[in-house]
């Protein structure tokens, strides 16, 4: 239980979090379907992470209840990439 830098490594990392796009639609062909205004969306989150850390997840954050574990890697498994899409029409 003594301490040891051993097995201290960077979990410096970037990752791309949350991406959002948006595209309203012409107009002209709103009108055609008889509606005021339409676009479609897409997001995505979790896309990518880059770091060079050799755990499972470099964002280990705070063990729960336990101040002697702070930062310390539980192998929790990374959030997986989720996408959502969409479409807003106003009638």
């Amino acid at each position: 239980y003594a301490a040891s830098s051993r097995w201290v490594e960077d979990a410096s990392f970037i990752k791309l979090k949350e991406v959002s796009l948006t595209y309203n639609l012409p107009l002209n062909f709103v009108r055609k379907l008889h509606l005021k205004q339409c676009s479609v969306w897409m997001t995505a989150m979790d896309l990518w992470c880059g770091t060079k850390y050799k755990g499972l997840n470099p964002e280990i954050g705070l063990n729960k209840g336990t101040l002697t574990k702070i930062a310390v890697d539980v192998s929790a498994t990374p959030p997986s990439a989720q996408i959502a899409f969409g479409i807003r029409a106003s009638f």
